[in-house]
């Protein structure tokens, strides 16, 4: 059965030349669901600057994640462990190639929420940019309990 979640996107990018790294941080509603042992997250999101959304959906386990966005921006992600993957990232400011080489991977599964935590390098147009995390927390909107059932 699908969940109603609130999902907390944080990311922080670790840049040498800069002082101070400051991590952005986003939440939004969605819909989380367990299936051949794998997670999903399904929500949208709507940025002030730009007019429309974007739709995105999460698919994850221990060691890997799949990020896909289709809307105002649109990507597919894949971070995988000792595997460095490419992606065409497409903003209405223009598209950036991207290069991600996942370096850990962090599940933390509880009653009612779910913390996942993925290191990563992120190489923009063949620069190396930083060293970066993402951390994500599905928290059921009732505070009820998740049921890891595949459906």
């Amino acid at each position: 059965m699908d969940k109603n979640v609130i999902v907390s996107l944080k990311g922080f990018q670790y840049i040498r030349s800069e002082e101070e790294n400051r991590p952005v941080e986003v939440m939004f509603p969605g819909v989380y669901y367990h299936k051949n042992g794998q997670h999903y997250v399904v929500f949208d999101e709507v940025q002030e600057e730009l007019p429309g959304k974007t739709h995105s959906v999460l698919k994850f386990t221990e060691d890997r994640l799949l990020v896909r966005r289709s809307g105002v921006i649109e990507v597919e992600m894949l971070f995988e462990k000792e595997k460095r993957t490419s992606a065409s990232y497409h903003t209405p400011f223009g598209m950036m190639n991207l290069q991600i080489s996942a370096t850990s991977f962090r599940l933390e599964e509880q009653e009612n929420r779910i913390d996942y935590k993925v290191g990563y390098a992120l190489t923009v147009e063949e620069d190396v940019t930083a060293d970066c995390e993402i951390e994500i927390r599905i928290e059921s909107q009732r505070g009820g309990a998740f049921h890891l059932t595949d459906e």
